[in-house]
């Protein structure tokens, strides 16, 4: 009799344990991802594309999509918004 009750406390634990494991498994991929370049990476590389004075730089969430958008006004004093993806490091 007490080799089934204790059986019966393992199999109830471990069920619960991957019950746990599930739900912490389903929490992971609710959270955004992490930007690979920081903010002056960003504005390094749009400053490097157009010359000129940063205006405004801000990390945008687009969808999945991380990206930095940084505002250059350039020596003729034209603007241009430079969309960089935050995980690549490409221009879009």
């Amino acid at each position: 009799m007490k080799k089934y009750l204790i059986a019966g406390f393992v199999i109830a634990g471990l069920s619960g344990g991957i019950g746990a494991a599930v739900a912490s498994s389903g929490d992971e991929s609710v959270q955004p991802a992490q930007p690979r370049l920081v903010i002056e990476q960003a504005v390094a590389l749009a400053k490097h594309q157009v010359p000129g004075t940063v205006i405004e730089a801000e990390l945008e969430h687009e969808g999945a999509r991380d990206l930095y958008e940084v505002k250059v006004e350039d020596k003729a004093g034209r603007m241009h918004k430079i969309r960089i993806d935050a995980a690549t490091a490409e221009r879009l």
